[in-house]
């Protein structure tokens, strides 16, 4: 059984995401985008989960910031290899790493997809022009294919496909559903399993 996927009844940012967001924190990114983004983020419901898993092992944050590097210096060295010019982040959620991407390579268009918070996360980062935070279940892929399509993903150009934290819930056959949807010659995916 999956668990369920984090969310707030008012569009918020929900404890665990929060507390995902708190564990990263914001020294990894260097865009003034992603800086003004980080500082209007309301990330007070993840505090007491956060400080409660401080007390079991209060390095457990490196693990994310690792994780989190990783997967964007990963990011932008295939960027900067200039064959790919479109990115595709799925539950993105209120990760920056869509903000970051888009404002550093702003020949790019950068898509995320999320179930919940795109509108209110599109009005939090309204000055990246080349962001697009499209509301889609990743899970149905022809209502993603036919948003992404409409906002101006080309499915015949190589793509970038950012998988992170969503894996835990969603089923194998979902994960290489989405994966069939870009894969063309010369696209790649950054994975976190």
């Amino acid at each position: 059984m999956n668990p369920p996927t984090p969310k707030t009844p008012d569009g918020g940012i929900g404890a665990t995401s929060a507390l995902v967001l708190l564990w990263s924190g914001s020294e990894l990114y260097e865009s003034p985008e992603t800086h003004q983004y980080w500082d209007k983020l309301d990330l007070s419901e993840g505090k007491e989960i956060y400080n409660r898993c401080h007390v079991v092992w209060e390095n457990y944050g490196e693990v994310i910031k690792n994780r989190k590097w990783k997967i964007l210096q990963t990011s932008k060295r295939l960027l900067a290899g200039e064959h790919i010019s479109q990115v595709i982040i799925v539950a993105a959620g209120f990760s920056p790493i869509g903000i970051e991407i888009a404002s550093l390579f702003p020949q790019s268009r950068v898509f995320e997809l999320d179930k919940f918070n795109m509108q209110k996360k599109s009005a939090l980062c309204a000055s990246v022009r080349n962001l697009f935070c499209i509301a889609a279940d990743i899970t149905e892929r022809k209502q993603c294919r036919n948003k992404l399509i409409a906002l101006g993903w080309n499915p015949s150009q190589p793509t970038l496909l950012i998988f992170e934290g969503i894996s835990y819930y969603i089923t194998d056959a979902q994960t290489l559903d989405i994966w069939d949807l870009i894969s063309r010659s010369g696209s790649f995916c950054v994975f976190e399993y």
